[in-house]
């Protein structure tokens, strides 16, 4: 409060004597009305440009944010592609290969978007793109990829055992649980997994990933 009341001041103070200073310039111009034109000025610059709450900002951390969830569900949905081929996925999974085909029937997204977001993926060395148009995880996709899989399965967990939500409305959205659940709750979640571990130690999903599941995928933007 006293930062913002300072500030405050000093805006008044700069607004009001660059008012007057137009004003007496410019003798047709009111000094009341020049004096609200300039701190109008300073609050539209500040709402614009602002480096906390700024409409820019604010704008480039949701496109951030949007792009993060793309590439989470993209990794996710390569490796449930991966995992429903060959349920026992070994440590050479990131030598298998999906579709993009096949990754459609995973994610509600357009053929466009999908291919923006693998091209995304590629850039930061998470997927390759091979030839035939097919898409593998590289040894650090793979790696990522297994780590929200574990995180989404807690997490999915979590909403069915504790908090009475069924499979098919299960939030799938990526979140680390360690920043929203207490360690005693995560812990009670591994033992609960813990006869139900793949080779890689990540819990089986509960959803049929074998069936088309677009319904409950939820994303920021909507998509």
């Amino acid at each position: 409060m006293g930062r913002m009341t300072l500030i405050a001041g000093i805006l008044g103070a700069v607004g009001g004597m660059l008012g007057a200073a137009t004003s007496a310039l410019f003798s047709r111009l009111p000094s009341g009305a020049m004096i609200v034109l300039i701190c109008t000025a300073c609050f539209l610059f500040s709402l614009v440009f602002g480096t906390a709450r700024g409409v820019l900002i604010r704008w480039w951390r949701r496109q951030h944010l949007n792009r993060k969830i793309e590439r989470q569900h993209l990794l996710r949905a390569v490796y449930e592609t991966i995992e429903t081929i060959a349920p026992a996925l070994a440590p050479s999974a990131s030598d298998r290969s999906v579709s993009i085909a096949e990754l459609m029937q995973k994610r509600s997204w357009s053929s466009s978007r999908l291919r923006r977001c693998i091209h995304r993926a590629e850039r930061e060395r998470l997927i390759e793109l091979g030839a035939a148009g097919r898409v593998s995880l590289t040894p650090a996709g793979l790696d990522e990829a297994a780590r929200l899989t574990h995180q989404h399965r807690l997490w999915e967990l979590y909403l069915i055992n504790y908090a009475d939500t069924a499979p098919s409305h299960v939030d799938r959205d990526a979140d680390a649980l360690e920043h929203v659940l207490e360690p005693e709750v995560v812990a009670r979640l591994e033992a609960l997994l813990h006869q139900r571990r793949s080779l890689e130690g990540i819990p089986d999903s509960p959803h049929d990933l074998s069936a088309t599941d677009v319904s409950t995928i939820s994303n920021v933007d909507g998509g």
